[in-house]
């Protein structure tokens, strides 16, 4: 409820709230002072009451009122908002009402460039209206044009285009697998199945990458090769190295202290990008994303620069636990390891400085 705060000066106080109480006028937070009254009261009474006693001996001053007396006279007086707000709802509908994204899911050999492709020589493109799109149209575009695809299945859901591909399996390299295995890791063998071709390793050997495993031939009681296809089961430990040396004075990249900070807007899923003009010759990037209290979906991504100078570090190779801990982490990034079922380090020392090998071992079945 809107209220006015009003102010009377006068005589005989008392008579002028029985009045307005005679008149069922309701009155809030009465204050009595020695020679005025001061209370609240409903927006609309505010006008009688100041009607009532424009012509008696009393003084009102409305000392707090709305500035506004409804929602009908703020747009009236805020044309510009009422425009802006009904804009507001005419674009929400446009959105909810239109495709602004594709996800693609299935993907393996075929790229989502393809798919997209393919979708928009259908006539589908990021804007277009729902009631427009024929997702079986799509569908026979994307069976039809991308080599690979065995099924496509398309939906809407919300704002998003949803594709699924089922791809073609390759039975070429089961069906006619002429030529010899070989591992594609470093790996110690731990499990060998050959079901054609000849086996050339065997359990706990040592194998490197590119080595032949199971040969494309079998041998006869003379000895000799005969051609065969190569076929079997292999499980390994496979292994993931790292190498890094440490010199007692080390080159690294820290922070100058100067920053760039710019922003991607996404507006309804169309991107407005800007560029990193920093200039800085070495940096790092750090994102992070908020979305902006608006009727119209706004993505914000802010993008904070920092430049990279190089410096000289003291390092303690006798610290040596440190050392590897640090190694340790920096194979993780480098190798994109989150999870192994054994870590394995090897240190050595070559006189200028110290290098430390971490090898992750998985457990994993590599043919």
């Amino acid at each position: 409820m809107k209220k006015c705060r009003i102010l009377v000066r006068g005589e005989n106080l008392q008579s002028f709230l029985n009045a307005l109480s005679n008149r069922k006028i309701v009155l809030f937070d009465v204050v009595f002072e020695q020679d005025s009254l001061l209370f609240s009261t409903n927006y609309k009474n505010a006008n009688k009451i100041l009607e009532l006693y424009s012509r008696s001996n009393y003084e009102l001053c409305v000392v707090k009122a709305p500035k506004y007396a409804n929602i009908k006279e703020f747009f009236l007086k805020n044309l510009g908002i009422l425009i802006a707000v009904c804009l507001v709802f005419v674009a929400c509908f446009a959105y909810t009402n239109h495709i602004w994204q594709f996800k693609v899911y299935g993907l393996q050999n075929v790229e989502y460039a393809q798919v997209v492709q393919a979708i928009e020589d259908s006539g589908v493109a990021k804007g277009a209206s729902k009631a427009s799109i024929d997702t079986q149209s799509i569908e026979n575009a994307i069976v039809h044009n991308i080599d690979g695809v065995a099924l496509a299945s398309v939906n809407i859901v919300g704002t998003t285009l949803i594709v699924t591909i089922s791809e073609k399996i390759n039975n070429d390299a089961v069906l006619d697998n002429t030529n010899p295995i070989v591992s594609q890791y470093d790996c110690v063998i731990t499990s060998i199945k050959t079901t054609a071709g000849t086996a050339l390793v065997g359990v706990g050997d040592r194998v490197a990458k590119g080595q032949t495993i199971i040969a494309n031939y079998v041998i006869d009681s003379q000895g000799n090769h005969i051609a065969s296809k190569a076929s079997g089961q292999v499980y390994a430990d496979v292994y993931h190295t790292y190498n890094k040396t440490y010199f007692s004075k080390d080159a690294v990249l820290q922070r100058s202290g100067k920053t760039y900070t710019y922003n991607d807007v996404y507006i309804c899923g169309i991107p407005v990008l800007s560029k990193n003009k920093s200039g800085f010759e070495r940096y790092e990037i750090e994102t992070s994303t908020q979305y902006l209290s608006s009727p119209i979906p706004i993505k914000v991504v802010k993008h904070t620069v920092y430049e990279l100078v190089e410096a000289q570090v003291d390092v303690n190779l006798n610290d040596t636990q440190a050392l590897l801990e640090q190694t340790i982490e920096l194979a993780k990034e480098q190798l994109n390891i989150t999870e192994a079922d054994d870590i394995i380090t090897y240190l050595s020392n070559n006189g200028d400085g110290i290098t430390i090998s971490v090898s992750f071992v998985t457990k994993q079945k590599i043919i």
